[in-house]
């Protein structure tokens, strides 16, 4: 498993970085907040001064119209005395202050100029790209154009010359990025640190991602079967200590008779045999199931008994019939398996999981001596009867020492030629009252 501490670095490391980037977001924001108190501080200066102008303009020489202005400025002392009287309000951040009009086919035209370099003709044509220059007209209130792609401006801010409530007339502000460039120095040191910050611990959360992906990858590998492509016991030794008996009961299975498929088909068909087993054994249970293959062709079944409409009887019984019901073809051969099954539903009864897997491989045993292809479960009477039969390994030893193991041998026919080609030597042992004991009785896996 993942270690806790690993784990609490990972998760430190993500809480760093949403923090950080939280922090550069505010950074961001608190940027273009300073850059829009600043432009509504400029503008609210800009206005006053602006509006100070027009009242010179309209309200002194007495302006009706369009034609009233072009007449007026037309003069070249008037144009020069209100171009000086504009340029008083220049500063290093507004470089250009002019007066535009529309003439009679809409174009606009310079009427006044106050800058110092590049300085506009009188009446000289000016192009407008911005719509909002002929907003102005109909909105008949201050238009702003933020120039994001235009070099060394800011903004730009227009001010409606009006009289008789109509527009006559277009002061434009140019507003350099002076102020702009100022902010961003002072904030850029701080914000390059964050992403700086930012970009490292990403990299090691991206690195903590690649382990623990990585420790998935070879836990899957170490705890998967490679032929069933089911847990092994390597994943039991892994959830032995933490699976809780009272929520599940143990089933062992066995493949009846399939030292027989090896010996007769050979070890590829076996395998075959074995890894669609698994597939039906798997399809047979369920997801809250646990199945382990715990060796050669025998599996362990930890069944998941709080699902009151698929009982664990009825999980064993499913299993037992649809593997004796389906037909393995292989290299052209039929071949036809049955399963035997021992089951302890109330393993929790046990002193340890490894006791009521002894029981459920004693109740496997039953099955198989009492014909196979059937389940038997664990009971009072199998309590009182088999299982009190039942010798510890000590007395396995004690045989052995005093020479009390004996064999029996069963011989193999050909069936072909129907000689004895061979013989299969089954252990048992013989007790103090000279009675034959089975291997049932002193044989357990652990």
């Amino acid at each position: 498993m993942v270690k806790r501490k690993e784990l609490l670095l990972f998760l430190a490391l993500l809480f760093l970085g949403i923090f950080f980037i939280y922090i550069y977001g505010y950074i961001k924001q608190a940027q273009q907040d300073i850059f829009t108190k600043i432009e509504a501080n400029k503008i609210k200066n800009i206005s006053y001064i602006l509006k100070n102008i027009e009242k010179d303009l309209i309200i002194t020489n007495g302006i009706k119209n369009n034609n009233d202005l072009v007449n007026l400025l037309s003069n070249e002392k008037v144009r020069i005395k209100y171009e000086k009287y504009i340029s008083f309000f220049l500063t290093p951040s507004m470089k250009y202050v002019y007066l535009l009009s529309q003439d009679d086919k809409g174009r606009f035209r310079f009427l006044l100029d106050a800058s110092k370099t590049d300085k506009a003709e009188f009446y000289q044509k000016f192009d407008v790209e911005d719509k909002k220059y002929k907003d102005l007209y109909t909105a008949k209130e201050a238009q702003i154009i933020r120039q994001e792609e235009m070099e060394n401006l800011f903004l730009t801010y227009l001010y409606p010359i009006k009289t008789n409530n109509e527009v006559i007339a277009i002061l434009s502000v140019d507003i350099t990025t002076k102020v702009k460039y100022t902010v961003l120095e002072l904030i850029k040191p701080l914000e390059t640190f964050f992403i700086v910050l930012i970009i490292f611990i990403f990299l090691l959360i991206l690195m903590s991602i690649i382990q623990v992906f990585h420790y998935f990858i070879t836990r899957k590998k170490i705890f998967t079967d490679s032929l069933t492509q089911l847990f092994n016991r390597n994943y039991f030794k892994e959830i032995s200590p933490t699976i809780n008996l009272e929520h599940y009961s143990i089933a062992m299975l066995d493949l009846d008779r399939f030292k027989t498929i090896n010996d007769t088909y050979g070890h590829k068909t076996g395998d075959y045999v074995l890894s669609q087993s698994s597939v039906i054994l798997k399809n047979s249970t369920r997801d809250s199931d646990i199945l382990i293959r715990y060796g050669g062709e025998e599996f362990l079944l930890f069944i998941y008994n709080r699902d009151e409409d698929d009982s664990v009887p009825k999980v064993c019984e499913r299993i037992r019939e649809n593997i004796s019901s389906h037909i393995f073809n292989y290299d052209e051969n039929e071949i036809k398996m049955q399963v035997s099954i021992g089951l302890h539903e109330n393993p929790s009864l046990e002193k340890n999981l490894t006791q009521a897997i002894k029981i459920a491989d004693k109740m496997l045993y039953i099955a198989k001596s009492e014909g196979r292809n059937r389940v038997v479960s664990y009971n009072e009477k199998s309590k009182n009867s088999t299982l009190s039969k039942s010798k510890d390994i000590n007395f396995v030893k004690l045989a052995l020492e005093e020479n009390r193991v004996i064999c029996h041998y069963q011989p193999i026919y050909d069936y072909t030629s129907n000689k004895i080609f061979k013989y299969e030597a089954l252990v048992r042992i013989i007790d103090k009252n000279e009675k034959i004991i089975s291997p049932i009785y002193f044989f357990t896996r652990t």
